[in-house]
Order: structure tokens, then C-alpha cells, then sequence
């Protein structure tokens, strides 16, 4: 239809090396505090993304060893991509509406993703023929992907029988997670490194339900 552009592939390498450390490592106090409270919210999305996975694919909650082997893998892959030059990688939440629609949890399909994406890392002509697709397509694969991560959510929530002070925490965190980082005037006045980690819906509403749990007293089970 003439919408893709593939100019840049004609441009590309056949085969590239990754050079490690090409930006060189500084440290900044700010920065380090907030990647701190990131690592530690993402760990908390990825905790429920891996729960969201079995509950999507297979109707079930996600045992401690598939929740440890997942944040210590998120955490090494973090550290090896902080060396080639690349951002720390995180639980792909797109992933769990593909499994919960498709109901595929093969470990074989994920070795095929992963020699997919080593090729094009490899091969920068590959890399370029994907980044070519067309908004389009993904806006239009990210309807159903996004929707489908809501729906899982809320399936996961609907397990749990909530106390008043449980949705009064869910309440309160989806309000401020998905309204404050919509409303940039809100958060001007703040220094940037409060912005970066104030500027996240994931982060906003990770904290604010850890903080709200540890704030309002546990609900003691009636006595008999």
C-alpha cells in the first residue's frame, strides 16, 4: 500500500557486533534513587505479570519458583544490557494478552522469540525490516494487546474475595496511577528526579498501594 518505508534497510550492515560500555558508567545520587524505586516497583509488575501469564494461560496462580526464576532473570538481563548500551529490561505486560489469547506457554516458542531477536541484533538489515512496520499495524495489534492485559487484571483481582480496606487500596492507587502522570502541570514544581519517578503510572500506583498497605491497619478476622 505504499505506507512502509524500507529505505533504511538498503542503508544496513549485514552483521554487527555489540560494543560494550559505549557510553561510559557515571554514577549520580538522584539518579541511582530513582532507578532504586523503578527496580522495585517493576519487580512488583513483574511479580503480577508472571501471575498474570499462568492465571491467563493456564487458570492457575504462578508457584514461588516461577516467580523467583523470573525476577532473578529480569534482574541478570538487566545487568548484562546496562554493559551493551541498552535500557534494563522489564516484564513485557503486551505478552501476557498474546498467551491469555492464544493459551501457548511453550518454552519453545519463547527460544524461538529469543533466536529472533539475537538475529536481529546480529543483523542489522533484519532489525531495520522490523522497524520498519507501520504504526498502524501496531496500533492496531495494541487495541487488542492492551485491552486483553486490562481484562487479565481484572481477572486476577475477581480471584481475591477484597475487604472494604483491600478495594479502598486498589481504588486509590488506579486513581492515582492513571491520573497523575496525565496531568503534567501537576508535577512541575518538582526536581527531575522526582518527575522521572513520579511520571509512571506503573511506579505511581506500585507505591502508592505499598504505602497505603503498610499505612491502614489490617482487618482482624471476627471472633466466633
Amino acid at each position: 500500500m505504499g505506507k512502509a518505508d524500507f529505505t533504511a534497510v538498503a542503508d544496513a550492515a549485514w552483521f554487527s557486533l555489540p560494543i560494550p560500555l559505549v557510553y561510559k558508567p557515571t554514577f549520580h545520587w538522584p539518579a541511582i534513587a530513582a532507578m532504586l524505586v523503578v527496580y522495585v516497583v517493576t519487580t512488583v509488575e513483574s511479580v503480577g505479570a508472571i501471575n498474570g501469564i499462568t492465571v491467563g494461560g493456564e487458570g492457575r496462580e504462578a508457584t514461588d519458583d516461577e516467580v523467583s526464576g523470573g525476577i532473578i532473570g529480569d534482574g541478570l538481563g538487566s545487568s548484562l544490557a546496562a554493559l551493551f548500551n541498552t535500557l534494563p529490561n522489564t516484564t513485557f505486560n503486551q505478552n501476557i494478552a498474546i498467551i491469555a489469547f492464544t493459551k501457548v506457554m511453550s518454552r519453545h516458542v519463547i527460544n524461538i522469540g529469543a533466536l529472533i531477536l539475537i538475529t536481529a541484533g546480529l543483523c542489522p538489515k533484519l532489525g531495520t525490516v522490523i522497524a520498519a512496520m507501520h504504526p498502524s499495524i501496531l496500533g492496531g495489534a495494541g487495541v487488542v494487546m492492551f485491552s486483553m492485559i486490562c481484562s487479565v487484571g481484572i481477572q486476577v483481582i475477581s480471584r481475591s474475595k477484597l475487604t472494604n480496606r483491600e478495594l479502598l487500596i486498589v481504588a486509590v492507587s488506579l486513581g492515582l496511577g492513571l491520573g497523575l502522570p496525565s496531568v503534567p502541570a501537576v508535577l512541575a514544581n518538582f526536581s527531575e528526579s522526582v518527575q522521572l519517578i513520579l511520571n509512571s503510572s506503573v511506579v505511581v500506583a506500585a507505591v502508592t498501594a505499598l504505602i497505603l498497605n503498610i499505612i491502614f491497619p489490617a482487618e482482624q478476622p471476627a471472633e466466633e
